[in-house]
Parts: structure tokens; sequence; C-alpha cells
């Protein structure tokens, strides 16, 4: 006897196209991240009094990630693309829940890094195979950036207001607003006609394929931007919090400037992508970012801050959109997209995990904060060997 969930709820008789329905769930969620990403970072620096136990989370997450990615990919597979957004919005509510209550007990970070992990397949695995599957190889660009530009539109606010709560209120109320809307996050997804359950190709399949020599260049285009995800999420705050005298609302503001910045440029880099071509507008935006990384070592001020990270964000999604439509482009040609998209998880966060060692390592040598943008800049560049890539 099989157990299988219930792929209808009895909502009303609302329905969307699958798009439309991530567009939705997928700008929620990003309104409950956008309130409090960007403090994370400094409030475990905060809790622990040191930037290693930063580094050592996101280097613990980075491994669970790669350990879990083929177990969590069979269970997509057998419950769907809905259930699994409902229980990664569970874990999102769950993990926002744990932050606040860290301060009483910083074990808890080991818990999140977990739920973290296995939040980020049951979300991303089936977001990027709705893409795949409904999605449309001459408008993944356009496509791509809708999601990016709505989600910013409606979270421009989220930042500044976040820093607020905490300035006032304090972490905690702030976790538990964005829990709030992690919950609802999930439930546009139940309005969509339903998804075919995925053939698992089998762990050993994918093992044997992942680590060979013929992924090399994807696993460095992969190492490429994750190592820039890291910098930006990780060091980048920690450094915008000093240079503003340690203000919340300055954090909060600047990012918030940042991301209306990137909602208004983010379409015309889809469109872009799609008429240009992928691969001449990813080179272009690689090295125009990779440059950009490297004169961000030189700010001192909240001002320069502003200036050069909305230049960073106004350029970002020339690379950014089109490397995602050019994945999604090979993925279209696979036998199997959920194997690719195990694997580009898999190849991502170990190469996460490599970049999270090598600034722990750095970090411990004594080197300063800003000597992590370096990392992010040849980051960048290497993100162009998705072109060359099977």
């Amino acid at each position: 006897m099989s157990f299988s969930f219930p792929q209808k709820l009895h909502l009303p008789h609302f329905s969307l196209k699958p798009l439309s329905a991530l567009y939705f769930s997928f700008t929620l969620r990003f309104l409950s991240v956008s309130l409090v990403s960007v403090f994370i970072p400094i409030y475990i620096l905060k809790l622990t009094g040191d930037f290693l136990y930063v580094l050592l989370f996101w280097a613990g997450f980075s491994f669970l990630v790669v350990l879990f990615a083929i177990p969590l990919g069979f269970v997509v597979s057998r419950i769907g693309f809905r259930w699994s957004v409902f229980v990664a919005s569970l874990l999102l509510a769950a993990e926002f829940y744990l932050f606040s209550v860290l301060e009483g007990n910083l074990m808890l970070l080991y818990v999140i890094a977990l739920v973290e992990a296995a939040k980020l397949h049951l979300f991303w695995l089936p977001y990027h195979l709705i893409f795949i599957k409904d999605g449309s190889d001459e408008r993944f660009g356009r496509q791509i950036s809708v999601v990016g530009v709505i989600g910013r539109l409606v979270s421009v606010a989220a930042p500044f207001l976040g820093g607020f709560i905490i300035a006032s209120r304090g972490f905690p109320t702030l976790f538990n607003l964005a829990l709030v809307l992690a919950l609802v996050s999930s439930l546009p997804l139940f309005a969509m006609p339903h998804h075919p359950h995925q053939q698992f190709p089998g762990w050993r399949h994918i093992l044997e394929k992942t680590f060979t020599g013929g992924y090399r260049n994807m696993f460095f285009a992969f190492w490429g931007v994750r190592s820039v995800d890291l910098v930006a999420s990780i060091a980048w705050p920690v450094f915008l919090f000093g240079i503003s005298g340690e203000s919340y609302k300055e954090v909060g503001l600047i990012t918030s400037a940042v991301l209306l910045v990137s909602a208004v440029t983010m379409s015309a880099a889809g469109k872009a992508s799609d008429k240009i071509g992928k691969r001449r507008v990813l080179r272009v935006g690689a090295w125009i970012n990779s440059a950009v990384w490297l004169v961000k070592a030189f700010i001192r001020t909240p001002i320069q801050a502003l200036v050069v990270d909305s230049f960073n964000k106004m350029v970002d999604g020339i690379q950014g959109v089109p490397f995602e439509a050019l994945t999604y482009h090979k993925a279209l040609h696979r036998k199997h997209p959920l194997e690719f998209v195990i694997r580009r998880e898999m190849l991502l966060h170990f190469g996460g995990l490599i970049t999270s060692v090598l600034m722990i390592g750095l970090w411990h040598w004594g080197a300063p904060l800003t000597a992590l943008f370096i990392i992010a800049s040849v980051g960048y560049l290497t993100s162009t060997l998705l072109i060359r890539s099977k």
C-alpha cells in the first residue's frame, strides 16, 4: 500500500496558469525573505561576536544542501510540485521562528542550517522544473525577468521596514512577521493545474555523472555564481553595517533603494537576453560586474555604497538573467529535467562549500573583509564557462 499527498485542495473555483501561480508564490516568498535576509549575517555576528561563526554557518549549510540533494530530489518526484512548495513554506516559517528564539540558544544554528538546506530543495527544485516545463525557450529571458521585477517592486520597502522594526522592536518581531508571509506564499500554487510526478533517474546515475570531467565547465560556472551570491549575502551586509555606524535603518534603506534600481533594469536585461542572445549578454554582464566588485573594495561611506551597489544591481541582471535562461535552455535538452536540476543544486552548493572554506581560511589568516570581494569578482568571470558546458 503506497501513500501519496492529495493533489487537490478544496479551494474556491479559481485557477492560474503555472507560471502565473509561480509568480504569485515567489513574490510573497520574496517579500518575506526580503524583510530579513540582509540582516541575518548581522544578527548571527551580533549574537556570536565573531564573523567566523557566520562563515561556518554557511559552510555547514552548503554541506547539508549537497548531502540532501538526491534524497529530497526523490521526495519532490513523489509528492509533486505543490506539496513540495507547501512543505518548503512551512520549513521557511519554522526557520524564521528558530531565528526569533536563537538568542537564548545558539546551538539552534545547527538546526536552522538543517531546515534551510531541506527548504531550499523543496522550493527550488519545483521552481526550476515549472519554468523548464511551462516556460518558452525563446522567451526565458523575459519570463525570468518578470519574476524578478514583480518580486522586487512588491518588496522594495521590505528591507527598510525590516531595519526600522529591528531598531524599534527587535529581531524577534521581524522574524515573526516574515513567518506569517512565508506560510501564505505557497497557497497560489494550489490554484494551478496539477503537474504529473517526475521520473526519478536514480541516485547511482546522478552520482556517477555529476562529478565527471564532462561537467567541469558547468561546475566552475555554478561555483562562480554561488561565490557571488555568498559574498553578496554574507560579506556585503556586514561590511555595509560597519560603514553605516551599525545602523539597521541605513542598511535597510540602502538595500531598499538598490532593490528598486534592480527592478527597473531587470526587465531590460530579460529582453536583451532573448533578442541579442543569452551567451553574448552573459559575457558582457559578467565582465562589467566583475569590475564593479573590485571597485566595492574601495567604498568607505554609505553614500558611496549606495551609488556603487545601485550600479552593481543595475547591471547584475545583464549577467543573472541570461545565466538562468541558458541553464533552462540546457535543461530542455536533457532526458530527465529533474536529474539536471538536482545536479545543478549539487554543483552549485558544492562550489558554495569550497567558497565558504576559502573565506574561512582568508578570515582566519587575517584578511580584511573587503578581500572577500575579490572572490565575487572572479566568480562573475567563471560564470561565463556555462557557455562552453555541455
